[in-house]
């Protein structure tokens, strides 16, 4: 029988631009739900600045205060240098950081320049001096990203053979999981079909790296509602690793 194992990424991706702050008792109070319910991968937060992400202003304290249990594993995200740092020194303290997604990269050159403010080249040696930090720190997994896979908002396609380079790239610099974005929500069952199967040809030693990041376009509701139909041609193609949300937006009547 075929499996999926799915990240929740609920406290991260879910949380990220709510308006509200949700304090650490409550946020503490989901991942216990999320674990009681099931769950044992989590995406919590994100190492970020607070002016960009108010919602992670405490994200060094809430990191000590999770749950240590063997059978759940934490995500946290560290997108530049100083948040590698900060992750490597809560993990010296004891916090229970079990995989970091770093090294975030678009094929498409224009959004890389737009959105990150990086050529391919800066992003690369910037994903490589991560991944070096991370693992000497004691992080047991270390996962990039390869976004604007199936097309880009500002210059349209990509050709697919460049996400399929990028991803060679980020296991060949030492990266244990690749996640696949499909940054835009452009993409079809077909397509998603044909791009796995070849990721899975090319990299069939790293089968457990690869993962599909499963809210595509953006955020845009109708789109990531639309993904969902992608999930037959990812299963078809072998892929038995997805992320994913309980819900993009809490409810804003709910007394927290």
């Amino acid at each position: 029988m075929q499996t999926v194992c799915i990240i929740d990424t609920t406290l991260r991706d879910g949380l990220q631009h709510e308006e509200r702050y949700l304090p650490l008792e409550q946020r503490l109070e989901l991942v216990e739900r999320l674990i009681a319910a099931g769950v044992a991968r989590l995406e919590v937060g994100s190492f970020a600045h607070p002016v960009y992400l108010p919602q992670f202003k405490e994200i060094d304290q809430f990191a000590m205060m999770l749950p240590r249990r063997k059978d759940v594993e934490y995500t946290f995200l560290a997108l530049n240098r100083r948040a590698v740092e900060r992750a490597v020194e809560l993990k010296a303290r004891g916090a229970p950081i079990h995989r970091v997604l770093t090294g975030q990269l678009a094929t498409s050159a224009a959004y890389a320049k737009k959105n990150m403010n990086s050529t391919h080249e800066e992003l690369f040696t910037e994903a490589e001096r991560s991944v070096k930090l991370l693992h000497a720190g004691g992080i047991e997994r270390v996962c990039g990203n390869v976004g604007t896979i199936f097309g880009c908002p500002i210059m349209g396609r990509v050709p697919l053979e460049e996400a399929y380079r990028f991803a060679q790239r980020l296991f060949d610099m030492g990266f244990d999981e690749v996640e696949h974005a499909d940054t835009s929500g452009e993409a079809t069952p077909d397509r998603v079909t044909e791009y796995f199967g070849e990721i899975l040809r090319r990299c069939h030693a790293r089968l457990h790296g690869l993962l599909l990041r499963g809210h595509g376009g953006g955020h845009d509701p109708g789109k990531v509602r639309n993904g969902r139909q992608h999930h037959p041609g990812e299963l078809k193609s072998g892929l038995n690793r997805k992320t994913g949300q309980r819900g993009r937006r809490l409810n804003r009547k709910k007394n927290w």
